[in-house]
């Protein structure tokens, strides 16, 4: 049995497969991102051909898809998720997430992931959520954001976490040995950044992404 799941960036793709590793699942591969990791996922054009790509290729039995919540929510994003699938089969409607649904016109079994806290945000909201190394450096952004603010300039948080994040990897976490070289090894989209053992694997932040992929063990 093969299985793919489709992601949103480099981040998500090195992020998940460090967690496969972890939680043992060795039949799963992750496609390569349809997003860079400082765009948001708005037409699903990118996805639909990610998924026609992917469907006429017989060899696999699920597909997983993983998109951030967003500001839009869970339910606003399966919905964009069954567009993009229906456009190709539309014998298929995805209900929940974390559960998997068969397309008997394709031969496959569908199951999409929506990465959130508390219904909203995105897989970099978690990863800031279970670092667990000291982030001084990253930490003391809330001061400029604080400063921002009282000069009426706004950062969205979606901003503000990419930039805490890219942060806690180039100046709390990057190596003596990489720091010549921190954009190729200490940023958001790094592989080797990523899949550092900087975050605490077993956090229940991550419990439902877990779920999700024990459906592809």
């Amino acid at each position: 049995m093969n299985n793919i799941i489709i992601v949103e960036s480099n981040t998500d793709k090195f992020f998940i497969e460090k967690l496969i590793e972890h939680l043992n699942i060795s039949n799963s591969t992750i496609a390569p991102p349809i997003n860079s990791d400082f765009e948001s996922l708005e037409g699903m054009d990118k996805l639909k051909y990610r998924l026609d790509g992917i469907i006429k290729n017989s060899q696999y039995n699920k597909i997983g898809i993983v998109i951030d919540a967003d500001e839009s929510g869970i339910e606003a994003r399966l919905e964009f998720i069954n567009s993009a699938v229906n456009a190709i089969w539309g014998d298929i409607e995805i209900k929940t997430m974390d559960t998997l649904f068969r397309s008997d016109e394709a031969d496959m079994e569908f199951a999409a992931h929506i990465t959130n806290i508390d219904g909203k945000g995105e897989l970099e909201t978690i990863l800031r959520k279970i670092k667990n190394k000291d982030s001084p450096h990253a930490d003391c952004l809330m001061a400029w954001k604080e400063c921002l603010e009282q000069k009426d300039q706004k950062i969205t948080d979606k901003a503000f976490t990419k930039f805490w994040l890219n942060n806690y990897l180039r100046f709390d976490t990057c190596d003596n040995k990489h720091r010549s070289q921190a954009e190729r090894y200490c940023s958001l989209g790094s592989e080797t950044a990523i899949k550092k053992d900087i975050w605490d694997l077993n956090h229940p932040a991550l419990d439902q992404l877990k779920n999700f992929l024990h459906l592809f063990k």
